[in-house]
């Protein structure tokens, strides 16, 4: 969180580039100390450059039962990433570079 509102990860990439002060770390108790807040952003750092959003969130489906794809947020001019860790083959139809596209509000209908 910054200012008490929640960040999306690219807020928080943002924020964490202006210094670890300008973000609020919180866990299911509230608000944790420096030394789990420092853990927290060494952890994720490294993670804050490709996003993903799975079409088909209903993990509690075998993964045969879930539609496959998705769409993936990448800086602009990074390369479309095709695995993950050298390991996972990853399985996106779309790739993007605009945050408006990646956040997109949702239809009511």
């Amino acid at each position: 969180m910054s200012d008490g509102v929640p960040l999306n990860a690219v807020e928080l990439g943002e924020k964490l580039a202006q210094g670890p002060r300008s973000v609020e770390v919180l866990s299911a108790e509230g608000p944790v100390g420096w030394f789990r807040k420092n853990q927290y952003i060494l952890f994720m750092g490294p993670y804050l450059f490709h996003f993903d959003s799975q079409y088909d969130q209903r993990v509690f489906l075998p993964q045969n039962e879930r539609i496959i794809g998705g769409l993936m947020l990448l800086p602009e001019g990074a390369p479309e990433l095709k695995v993950f860790q050298r390991r996972y083959p990853l399985l996106w139809d779309y790739y993007t570079s605009s945050v408006d596209a990646f956040y997109v509000i949702p239809e009511r209908h």
